[in-house]
């Protein structure tokens, strides 16, 4: 089985970690959500309070632009 090097340097203690909660979970979603999603979640990690609201309006804010860009690389991967 092969082992990514990096993956031994995070496992040795005092390494540097980016989350505070454990164990971490890799995850799926569309990449237009990606950075927002992964925002939330870095400041929940970090003990902000954060609404249903709150989660809601920073995902409609991103762009009709960004929304029909994502759609159309999904439908048209090859244009």
């Amino acid at each position: 089985m092969l082992v990514n090097i990096k993956s031994v340097h995070n496992l040795q203690a005092g390494s540097n970690k980016k989350w505070k909660n454990f164990p971490t979970k890799s995850i799926q979603v569309p990449g237009v959500f990606a950075e927002k999603i992964l925002q939330i979640a870095r400041e929940i990690d970090t003990g902000k309070s954060i609404s249903y609201r709150d989660v809601y309006m920073a995902l409609e804010a991103l762009s009709i632009q960004e929304l029909f860009d994502n759609y159309r690389r999904t439908k048209y991967p090859h244009k």
